[in-house]
Parts: structure tokens; sequence; C-alpha cells
């Protein structure tokens, strides 16, 4: 992923080798647990989730602990090796132990889980399709679309041909 202002790094591509760096995520709050000593935040982007962290008795703590599902937050920190590491994730060797967060966005709570294994009903989810979209197996699929016509549109312009859209030789959609 680019870095941008709002980030140096994508959520899901730090990996140990990058443990020690100074490192700005932006994404998605994804869930945020309070276990006590510790407050752990999963923050999502397009290219992962990664683990946020904060010890008791600090500002970044009750920070962490006021985040509310699918807000939208920056966070700056340093990168460390977990304690207890998540084989499921490609980032589960590491955590961002937090400096600094920023709330670019605040919203209410989802009608329904945007992960793969969701809670909502495909009626529900059709209604709020806008939110049903950052599933990860939603991305993955509108992502394997892209490319799919990516490569199909290059060979056909690679040998000569014209692509013409025009509501006449393909289908409108609803939204316009």
């Amino acid at each position: 992923m680019e870095a941008t202002s709002y980030r140096t790094h994508g959520c899901g591509e730090l990996r140990i080798q990058d443990v020690g760096r100074f490192i700005r995520v932006a994404g998605w709050v994804r869930r945020v647990r309070d276990l006590g000593r510790f407050v752990f935040v999963d923050i999502r982007d397009k290219s992962g989730i990664l683990q946020l962290v904060a010890s008791e008795g600090t500002e970044m703590y009750e920070a962490l602990r006021g985040l509310g599902r699918e807000w939208v937050i920056q966070a700056e920190g340093t990168l460390r090796r977990r304690e207890s590491p998540n084989p499921d994730l490609p980032t589960g060797e590491v955590e961002l132990a937090v400096e600094r967060i920023h709330i670019l966005n605040r919203s209410q709570t989802p009608p329904f889980l945007i992960e793969d294994e969701t809670d909502g009903q495909e009626e529900l989810r059709l209604r709020y399709r806008y939110l049903d979209l950052r599933r990860p197996i939603l991305q993955s699929r509108l992502r394997l679309r892209a490319e799919t016509l990516r490569i199909c549109r290059e060979y056909l312009q690679s040998r000569g041909f014209l692509e013409v859209e025009t509501p006449m030789l393909i289908r409108s959609t609803p939204e316009g």
C-alpha cells in the first residue's frame, strides 16, 4: 500500500522484520477488547488487520477504550513483537504500541458485523450494501473481478479492439 500523510504502511503489510520501527496506520476499528491491564484494538484497511495495544494507566489506554466499531482512526507508535502471536493473521506476530491516536471519523454502530462470518441476514446486508462491501470476502471478489477485467481489456486493446460502453450494448445499472 502506498504511503500517504495518513499512513506509512497498510495494516496488513507489517511483519516481524518491522519491529522497532515507528509506524503510522489508518483504518476502520474492527474490535475493541478491554482486558483490564491492556486494551487491544483490531484496525483494518484494504491490506489486512493489525492489533493496537495500550497499557493501563496511560492516556492511550483511555483513548482506545473509548473507540467504537467502524470508527475511522489513525494510530502512530512503535511496532513490537506480540507476547502471544496469532498464527491466523499475517500480522499475528506484531502489534502497534500506540503513542498517538487521531479519530478521523466517528460512526454509528453498524447493524451487523463487518466480517466474513457476519451476523447480518442477506436482506439487511443488501439494505446496507455500502457496509457489506467492506467485508474481506467481498473485497477479494471485487479485486478478482477488477483484475480479470483489466487483463481482458489489455489483451483486446493489444489486438486493436476498441472498447465501447453504451446503454444499448450493455445493461445499465439501477444506480445510474
